[in-house]
C-alpha cells in the first residue's frame, strides 16, 4: 500500500482483487454495478484501479454495465420541483430556461458515483439515449446491452434492464444498499397493477438545438426497496455478501432478484 498525506493508507489493484476473488463471483458474466467508491476506501489510481481489479477477476468475456442517470435536465424531478417552491411563474421560466440538456456523448451521470462516470468516460463504451435513465455498458455485449432505449420507458421492458434479465446479468453492490438497486424498478412494470404514469418533461440536445422533450411514463417508486432487499438477503440462498477494500459488498443473479421482488411486491404493494 502507499500512504497519502492524510495518513490514511491507499488500497491497491492487487488488494481489490484479492477482495472480490474473494466474493465467487462468476467469470465472463454480465455484471449491473453500483458502487460507492468512498466506501470502498481509497484507491491508489482512482476508479481504474476498481476497473482494473475487476477486469482481472471477471476476465474480458464480460460486460459491465453501469447506471449513468441525469435527472438535473428535467422540470418535472423531485429536484426541480423542491428548487422552485414558492417561485413567481417568471422566475420559475428563469430558472427552466437554465436547464442544461442532455447530450448523450458529454453529459456526466449525476449522483450515481465516481465509478460510474469513469466507465462512461472510457472511449470504448457505449451509453444507452435515454435522456434522463441511461445506462453505459463496457464490454463486448455493450451495443446489444444499450440500442433501443424507448424514452417513455425509462426502466421497464424496452430498457437496458430487461435484456440484463433476459441475459441473466449479475448485480453486484460495493459499498451501496438494496435502496439503489435499480433492477427492482423492472419489477414494477411486471406487477399485476401496473404503476401510474405521468407526464415527464426534459431538455435534450439534437443536431446541435436545444429541444424540449415531453411523455408519458410510469413513475418509479423505490420507498420500499431497502425493505424488500432484507427480506431477499434473509430468505435467499441466491444472494451473495463479503467485503471489498473498507465496505460490505453483495451480488445476486437479476433475474432472480426480480423475480422475487415480483412476488413481495404483489404481497406488500397491495395492502
Amino acid at each position: 500500500m502507499t500512504v497519502v498525506d492524510s495518513g490514511t493508507k491507499t488500497l491497491s489493484r492487487a488488494e481489490i482483487r484479492s477482495d472480490l476473488s474473494m466474493l465467487g463471483l462468476p467469470v465472463g458474466s454480465t455484471y449491473l454495478i453500483h458502487s460507492s467508491l468512498r466506501r470502498v476506501g481509497p484507491l491508489a489510481d482512482g476508479p481504474s484501479t476498481l476497473a482494473e481489479a475487476l477486469q482481472d477477476v471477471l476476465g474480458l468475456r464480460s460486460t459491465i454495465v453501469v447506471p449513468t442517470f441525469t435527472a438535473r435536465n428535467s422540470t418535472t424531478t423531485r429536484r426541480f420541483r423542491r428548487l422552485t417552491v414558492g417561485m413567481t411563474p417568471e422566475q420559475i421560466a428563469t430558472e427552466e430556461a437554465e436547464i442544461e440538456e442532455f447530450d448523450r456523448s458529454a453529459t456526466p451521470a449525476q449522483d450515481v458515483g465516481a465509478f460510474a462516470e469513469f466507465v462512461r468516460r472510457r472511449p470504448e463504451s457505449v451509453r444507452s439515449d435515454h435522456p434522463q435513465t441511461s445506462f453505459t455498458a463496457l464490454g463486448p455485449a455493450a451495443t446489444e446491452l444499450t440500442c433501443d432505449h424507448a424514452l417513455d420507458c425509462h426502466l421497464g421492458e424496452r430498457s437496458p434492464l430487461a435484456k440484463l434479465y433476459t441475459a441473466n446479468a449479475i448485480v453486484l453492490l460495493l459499498g451501496e444498499g438494496f435502496d439503489v438497486c435499480t433492477c427492482f424498478h423492472l419489477t414494477e412494470h411486471r406487477l399485476p397493477t401496473p404503476a401510474p404514469r405521468r407526464l415527464f418533461r426534459c431538455y435534450v440536445l439534437e443536431g446541435g438545438r436545444r429541444i424540449l422533450r415531453e411523455y408519458m411514463a410510469a413513475e418509479a417508486d423505490d420507498s420500499d426497496f431497502d425493505r424488500l432487499g432484507a427480506a431477499m438477503a434473509a430468505g435467499s440462498p441466491f444472494v451473495h455478501r463479503g467485503r471489498v477494500g473498507r465496505t460490505t459488498a453483495s451480488w445476486f443473479p437479476l433475474r432472480a432478484a426480480v423475480d422475487f421482488a415480483v412476488d413481495w411486491m404483489s404481497r406488500w404493494r397491495a395492502e
